[in-house]
């Protein structure tokens, strides 16, 4: 075989194992990224808490009584039965919500995922006409490469309510929902796009049935930080942000 082919063989070889690792690398990543997302809104389940603490470097330790210790970076340790999920569940999600610095690590892993996740900074020249028409309609001059989602938490349960305004029963139990809360930056202006007033999307004006919105916050030109809660179609189309979003009823004020 002729040189350059047995280097052109191996350099195709090593880029396949290269893309390999780098397409393992992505979904580890979308992995610890949807765990994270999970505990960031207060579901402490099992295993969205054990890839969140194995990323946040704690160590874990079975203890002769049968128990198994976890000792965080700042030595804070938790105890918890083994055998007993739910207690773990307990303990390490109530660590959790009362640990302001593995919070403020998980809100920075998720925004700068998210964040690469967007493709690149539209410049004005860029937009395309339905980019221009939606911005213009909005009367805000928004810098889009400012554009994300802040953090949202789980401050809460409450009854699930019917098209009726009845709760809904299970069991002869009320089905319950999750009450979240919007952890908007210091300063953030709303009520400042002209579709505001609606009760729609914010972005275009459309009224969504389901009550899905995305919240953004985003630096206006005009008056500085605003935020919004849009549609998850204007967040995808307008604002490249891939998100579930959230149930507006759910939201406390």
């Amino acid at each position: 075989m002729h040189p350059r082919s047995i280097a052109e063989t191996v350099w195709h070889r090593y880029s396949a194992a290269m893309d390999l690792n780098e397409k393992r690398k992505q979904r580890e990543q979308k992995q610890l990224y949807d765990s994270l997302k999970k505990v960031q809104r207060g579901n402490y389940a099992t295993r969205p808490l054990l890839n969140a603490v194995s990323w946040l470097g704690w160590e874990r330790q079975e203890l002769p009584t049968g128990k198994v210790q976890l000792r965080a970076p700042n030595g804070a340790t938790i105890e918890y039965d083994s055998f007993r999920l739910s207690k773990y569940e307990e303990a390490v999600g109530a660590w959790f919500r009362n640990e302001t610095t593995a919070i403020a690590q998980v809100d920075e892993f998720i925004a700068n995922y998210e964040q690469a996740q967007r493709p690149p900074e539209i410049t004005s020249k860029g937009l395309s006409p339905k980019v221009t028409k939606t911005l213009f309609e909005m009367d805000l001059d928004i810098d889009l490469s400012t554009v994300k989602v802040p953090p949202i938490r789980k401050v809460g349960e409450k009854p699930k309510l019917n098209a009726q305004g009845e709760p809904i029963m299970r069991f002869g139990e009320p089905v319950m929902e999750d009450i979240h809360k919007v952890i908007w930056p210091t300063n953030t202006k709303f009520g400042m796009s002209r579709f505001s007033n609606g009760g729609g999307c914010e972005a275009c004006g459309k009224q969504i049935p389901s009550g899905w919105f995305v919240p953004i916050v985003a630096e206006c030109k005009k008056v500085g930080l605003v935020g919004l809660f849009i549609g998850r179609d204007c967040a995808g189309r307008i604002f490249r942000i891939k998100n579930e979003g959230i149930d507006v009823r759910t939201v406390q004020p």
